[in-house]
């Protein structure tokens, strides 16, 4: 991320300095070499040749910056990550839209009632797939207007072992693992059960949390600074995870 902001500064300090050569092209004249070289009288005036080349190079400066700061920005722009689980073997990256749960074959039960979401307001649905397995996923609504739930970005995603499909997180984590094998992929988490991992350019910490069914209050967490990502694990009494969270939020 500190090579894409220097760069759009490099690109934003290149069509300044052009635009000040394009119309100020004299200002370089008293320290300029031809100045020095070719003029033997202090007070002479810039020549035709040296202000024409003023404005020519103002002008390169302007494009060259303008070009840098346009394919910056473009590849930031598609440069963005994203949480990426498998589904069944097939990916799935959020924040996602309902049209890509449906082409993994999972759609919202007809009697459920499709909801017109407020602006930030989030709602939790039940999808279901032909082989009858099933996950829970929330819809959030981050735009200024209302929106029904279906053209709102998919956040969240809820996968147990028994009722729904097999669920993968990078790395190769998957239900039937235990807490050592997890952390044989993932490393030891430390006290605040905290990884931290790289997704293009931007830093993120990943938290799985080992709790026993009967706990109530399971909780864990993944934040960074423009993409939150959170995944609990709840394990069954023989240590092994048994449901998976993972939810994206911007």
């Amino acid at each position: 991320m500190e090579i894409i902001i220097l760069l759009i500064l490099f690109g934003i300090v290149f069509i300044v300095y052009g635009l000040c050569l394009k119309k100020n092209p004299e200002l370089a004249w008293e320290c300029s070499w031809e100045r020095r070289r070719y003029v033997e009288d202090e007070d002479a005036p810039p020549t035709k040749r040296f202000l024409e080349y003023q404005k020519s190079s103002g002008i390169f400066c302007v494009v060259i910056g303008s070009l840098l700061v346009f394919f910056t920005i473009l590849f930031l722009v598609f440069s963005i990550p994203k949480y990426t689980v498998e589904i069944n073997g097939e990916e799935l990256k959020l924040p996602c839209s309902y049209s890509d749960v449906q082409e993994l074959g999972f759609f919202i039960e007809s009697e459920q009632e499709i909801r017109t979401l407020g602006k930030w307001d989030s709602w939790t649905y039940v999808v279901v797939n032909d082989a009858g397995e099933e996950m829970k996923i929330t819809f959030e609504n981050n735009s200024e207007e209302a929106k029904t739930v279906t053209y709102c970005k998919v956040t969240t995603i809820y996968v147990t072992a028994e009722d729904g499909p097999n669920v993968k997180l990078p790395g190769g984590v998957e239900f039937g693992m235990r807490e050592s094998q997890v952390e044989d992929i993932m490393g030891y988490a430390g006290m605040n059960d905290n990884y931290e991992e790289i997704i293009g350019f931007k830093p993120y910490e990943i938290s799985i949390d080992y709790y026993d069914t009967k706990d109530t209050n399971p909780y864990s967490g993944h934040s960074g600074s423009e993409l939150n990502a959170f995944i609990s694990s709840s394990v069954n009494q023989d240590e092994k995870i048994s449901s998976i969270r993972v939810s994206l939020e911007k």
